[in-house]
């Protein structure tokens, strides 16, 4: 598993990403979070560049609803626990 070092590292590579001119910015990502559990989305809703987080949205309170019915974690748990990723990050 990397670090939370390793993983900030890796986000700050992403959030200066410049390669897909066609896709909407900024680049969303998660916590640096060194989890053994990995979350994957589709990509970032119309919402999400603007709150600054994945899952922000009508999704995230579906998925967070979810973890907490499931788990009994709430949303910051979740953040904190699991490291959130997505196909596409813009």
């Amino acid at each position: 598993m990397p670090s939370v070092a390793a993983v900030e590292s890796y986000l700050s590579v992403l959030r200066a990403c410049t390669r897909c001119s066609r896709m909407h910015k900024p680049v969303v990502v998660g916590r640096a979070v060194a989890s053994g559990i990995l979350l994957i989305g589709q990509a970032p809703g119309d919402k999400e560049p603007a709150l600054g987080r994945p899952f922000a949205w009508t999704a995230g309170r579906t998925l967070f609803t979810w973890f907490h019915a499931a788990l009994g974690w709430t949303e910051e748990q979740v953040r904190d626990r699991i490291y959130i990723a997505a196909v596409c990050r813009c």
